[in-house]
Formats: structure tokens, C-alpha cells, sequence
């Protein structure tokens, strides 16, 4: 049996805009900006601190959490997120591979922070469904029915940027069903 997966696949259509932080020395940042999630991530991870000491840890606290949350699967003790474990218990996400893994990265939270901003209801949605609903490996999210996957269609709403649902075949004891009678 088939199941339908959610890609978000983010393609920018057009110029690139330039990319820039919109936040201060010392100022708490709003929204979802690639260079501050960059500079979370490196004191995290290199024990350099780049930002302040309550932020550091409530994101090292909110790692803790996603680590924690199971993979789903009947039995298994495997984290649904695979995140690497740095110094005293402090868990990472993998490392960004430099290029277009990292332009792809700063596509994506340009895009993230749209939706949270323009449609906080939706981005709420694909939010739960990463966190609660992805695939262990490669991220991909399953959708429930054709409602979930006419939602997922309308995430974007710009000529600019593309998002893409495609079929994808899931084992059955990937979803949670019995394999044999």
C-alpha cells in the first residue's frame, strides 16, 4: 500500500534576495533567521557562545525535547529525530554540509518564517507533522487523506516559491499497521 509524502522541497523562482540580519548585538531576535539559528547551532555545538545564556540553554532544553518524542514505531525506543549528542548531554542537529545544502537552509527559513508570519495556522500544521509525523531518516512527512494533501498543495501561495507533495511508498509497519494477518 501507498501513502502520499509531504517534500517540502522549497525552490525560490527568480532573484535571490539578499540576505541580511535583521537582528542587533544583544537583541533578541524574532522570527526564523538562518544566521541566528547558525550562530545558536555553533555555540551548541563548539561551546563558543555566540549568544546569550538563557537563550543557549532554552534551545538546548527545547533539543532535549524533540530528541526525546519516539519514532512511532510498536516497540522500538529509536528517537523519531536524529540528533547528535555533544559534551555534557547537549544534543545537535547533523551539521549542514557547506553550498547548496546551506542555501537550501537559508531558502527554507525564508520560506518558514513567510508562512509563520503570513499563515500561522498552516505553518502551525507542518510544523506538528515534522515534529510528530516525519520519517526518521529522511524527514518526509506521511499525509492522512486528500484533505491533508490539498493543505499541504496550498503552503504556497507565491509564484515565487515551489512546494511539492508526491506519492511515496511507505511499509505498511512504517505507518503503524500490522504486516501479517
Amino acid at each position: 500500500m501507498a501513502s502520499i509524502g509531504l517534500f517540502v522541497s522549497v525552490r525560490e523562482i527568480g532573484v535571490e534576495p539578499e540576505i541580511e540580519s535583521r537582528a542587533c548585538d544583544g537583541e533578541a531576535p524574532e522570527g526564523i533567521q538562518f544566521e541566528h539559528i547558525e550562530r545558536v547551532d555553533r555555540s551548541l555545538r563548539d561551546g563558543h557562545r555566540l549568544v546569550s545564556v538563557e537563550e543557549e540553554e532554552a534551545y538546548r532544553q527545547g533539543l532535549q525535547r524533540l530528541a526525546a518524542i519516539g519514532s512511532g514505531k510498536k516497540g522500538s525506543r529509536q528517537p523519531r529525530h536524529v540528533l547528535e549528542v555533544r559534551g555534557n548531554d547537549t544534543r545537535v542537529p547533523p551539521a549542514l554540509a557547506a553550498g547548496s545544502a546551506t542555501a537550501a537552509a537559508m531558502k527554507l527559513c525564508r520560506w518558514l518564517e513567510a508562512l509563520r508570519i503570513g499563515r500561522p495556522k498552516e505553518f502551525q500544521w507542518l510544523l506538528d507533522k515534522w515534529i510528530f509525523r516525519s520519517e526518521r531518516e529522511r524527514g518526509r512527512m506521511t499525509l492522512a487523506d486528500d484533505a491533508e494533501i490539498e493543505r499541504a498543495g496550498r503552503l504556497c501561495d507565491s509564484a515565487r516559491v515551489q512546494v511539492e507533495v508526491r506519492r511515496s511508498t511507505v511499509a505498511l509497519r512504517d505507518r503503524g499497521c500490522k504486516t501479517k494477518p
